[in-house]
């Protein structure tokens, strides 16, 4: 299979992926876009017969952690955020269910959340993962063990707004 008709087949999954990274379907086009120029612009470096698909969520994830990663921390005042963040999300079960996964999921450390997203999201065998994140097939297998029951156990933790606990004192 040729290099362009491999990597046209691949950009369903890397904008998956980059769009459970960046949480947002603008942002993740832009982020995929940029992977799939710098792999244009490497092609000639790429190995044939090797792991495309590892290469590209390699570069996808660098890009990631090299670009969006280091504003995540930072705070937006009220007037400054853009109106999605502002919107108030339904009250549906499954709504409030969704939201206390992305909360423990973002509770979860890096590496966690990193072989989670590569393996369920993404659905990485462990071995391009290990290329990928650049360790032994046996450690992402125990991260990934490790990062579903942290998640389990985070899910069932009762969640309470924090007016409530004040409320108690």
């Amino acid at each position: 299979m040729a290099f362009e008709d491999e990597l046209l087949l691949l950009i369903p999954k890397l904008r998956g992926y980059a769009r459970q990274l960046v949480r947002d379907r603008h942002d993740a086009d832009d982020l995929v876009q940029d992977v799939v120029v710098r792999a244009l612009g490497a092609k000639d470096r790429f190995e044939l017969g090797t792991n495309m698909r590892a290469w590209l969520f390699t570069i996808l994830r660098n890009r990631f952690y090299n670009k969006y990663a280091p504003s995540r921390g930072q705070t937006v005042s009220i007037e400054a955020a853009p109106p999605v963040v502002l919107r108030v999300e339904p009250s549906q079960d499954w709504a409030i269910t969704h939201l206390e996964l992305r909360r423990a999921f973002a509770l979860l450390p890096a590496p966690h959340r990193d072989v989670l997203l590569l393996s369920a999201g993404a659905e990485l065998s462990y071995e391009e993962i290990g290329q990928i994140i650049g360790c032994a097939v046996g450690t992402v297998k125990s991260r990934v063990f490790r990062a579903r029951r942290e998640l389990a156990a985070l899910m069932e933790r009762p969640t309470r707004p924090a007016w409530h606990e004040a409320a108690e004192d």
